[in-house]
């Protein structure tokens, strides 16, 4: 027997409908959409059970890609429910612990986010601008097992649950930032992978280079969030001094950005057309950080180069 193909909307109506009809008692299931990075949203199979305290949620859009590709409604149903069971550390975690200042502290880290796309999230969020971006401050939610899964931005609103005032907030989680251990490698024999060997040749001050890129990627141990270095100077003067010069910063998103000595650059404006296009083709809307590209040097800090 073929199955019935659903499209849209009526898909969505469909696979809620069997969630619910094989939810176990006590289980609640629903879609919300949900507010991302950069003013974007994204609509998601939410799943709670009486005891929980957080819920997981399964992006529609996934989903739906999966169905397109040859997937069945049946089979989605009982991968969803295999997942949520298997998250159930994940579902333990205390969120009361947010509303006790001595226990959240230590969680506090600063992310770098666009200020133009994010103007009304920024309204209420603790952060600082700087140039054409903002570093937020918010809360690592970890699971039980150490492995970061979500974060909570920090607003206005919660310093008068923690009695604290907003320069120190941010000036904590600033520390714990500067804290982390940071990754900092060559992507040599990644390369190819990110530019064709023309556009690196026409990059490059000489093109018998172009298989040796002294490009470098800066992120944290996690990959989640690490752009953020680039906006802390004692970060950024350790590299400048290894590499004996000023750097080009390519922000390949709000999870890392690309560095290359500015020596080795003969114009920074291709750069920015390479960072111009791989937001438009590559990244994700809500992973985006900025199309400019940016220079550090130890003399005038962080700028605007393209």
């Amino acid at each position: 027997m073929v199955e019935t193909r659903f499209e849209g909307q009526a898909f969505e109506e469909e696979l809620l409908k069997r969630l619910q009809q094989t939810a176990g008692d006590g289980d609640t299931v629903c879609i919300k959409t949900m507010d991302k990075n950069n003013g974007q949203k994204r609509r998601g199979i939410v799943i709670r059970s009486a005891e929980s305290k957080v819920s997981p949620v399964f992006y529609l859009d996934l989903i739906y890609e999966s169905y397109m590709e040859g997937m069945d409604l049946e089979q989605i149903v009982e991968v969803i429910w295999q997942y949520y069971a298997e998250d159930e550390n994940i579902r333990k975690i205390d969120v009361h612990d947010f509303l006790d200042w001595e226990r959240v502290k230590s969680r506090l880290f600063l992310r770098v986010i666009s200020t133009d796309m994010n103007k009304i999230s920024l309204e209420t969020a603790i952060h600082k601008d700087i140039l054409d971006l903002s570093a937020v401050v918010y809360v690592k939610v970890d699971c039980p097992s150490g492995v970061e899964r979500a974060s909570i931005i920090v607003r206005k609103e919660h310093l008068s649950i923690w009695g604290q005032r907003e320069d120190d907030v941010y000036e904590i989680a600033l520390q714990n930032t500067r804290q982390e251990n940071i990754s900092f490698v060559s992507i040599t024999n990644a390369i190819s992978s990110l530019l064709s060997e023309r556009d690196l040749g026409l990059l490059l001050c000489d093109e018998q280079l172009a298989f040796d890129c002294p490009l470098y990627v800066l992120t944290n141990e996690a990959s989640h969030f690490g752009a953020v270095y680039m906006l802390l100077p004692e970060v950024m003067d350790r590299i400048a001094d290894e590499k004996e010069d000023d750097l080009y910063i390519l922000p390949s998103s709000i999870h890392e950005i690309l560095i290359l000595p500015v020596s080795e650059v003969k114009e920074p404006s291709y750069l920015r057309d390479l960072v111009q296009d791989a937001n438009e083709k590559q990244i994700l809307m809500e992973d985006i950080l900025s199309d400019h590209v940016y220079r550090y040097s130890k003399e005038y800090g962080l700028t605007i180069a393209a």
